[in-house]
């Protein structure tokens, strides 16, 4: 026979799981900021000089919970292949034998609506930027915005994040 405490047994025990339950949930780390990261870049507009040149007006969203810090943008052709390199006697022999073309130097950027330096949480820039004319012929060409630190509370954060674009450009 079942007795009359049982019940509140259950229930004690149903209340205690609630409890324990909220308790993890409070103590669990929850995602940090910089977890979720939405950047968007748009190019507003790229277009061609007569020295062969490209005027690039661009916005950089950060939808994300952190500071964008440390920025960086570059543009560069579709493919940037290695060189190869062979023995004067033409053996290939060893490792280290290709090596990758120097990487992409800085773009330099006019900031025209915000920082570019540091992109606060729910906020776009504006910017504009030229592409050199010995760039701009080895079509086609892709804009990398970087960002290399990340910002939230009072957390600094070394992290390299890309975006890449194409850049289409009108004559």
């Amino acid at each position: 026979m079942k007795s009359i405490s049982e019940p509140v047994e259950r229930a004690i025990v149903l209340c205690i799981a609630i409890v324990l339950v909220v308790i993890v949930d409070l103590i669990k780390p929850s995602p940090a900021p910089a977890d979720n990261i939405d950047i968007q870049v748009t190019i507003l507009s790229a277009e061609k000089r007569p020295d062969g040149a490209i005027d690039v007006t661009a916005e950089i969203a950060n939808n994300g919970y952190a500071t964008l810090a440390d920025n960086r943008l570059f543009v560069v052709p579709e493919a940037s292949e290695g060189t190869y390199h062979e023995n004067k006697d033409g053996k290939n022999e060893g490792s280290g034998t290709a090596a990758a073309d120097d990487p992409p130097k800085d773009t330099p950027v006019r900031e025209l609506e915000g920082s570019f330096g540091q992109i606060p949480p729910d906020t776009s820039i504006k910017i504009a930027f030229t592409v050199p004319s010995g760039i701009a012929r080895q079509e086609p060409l892709y804009v990398h915005f970087e960002s290399l630190k990340l910002r939230y509370e009072n957390t600094e954060e070394p992290r390299a994040i890309r975006v890449t674009v194409p850049l289409s450009v009108s004559d």
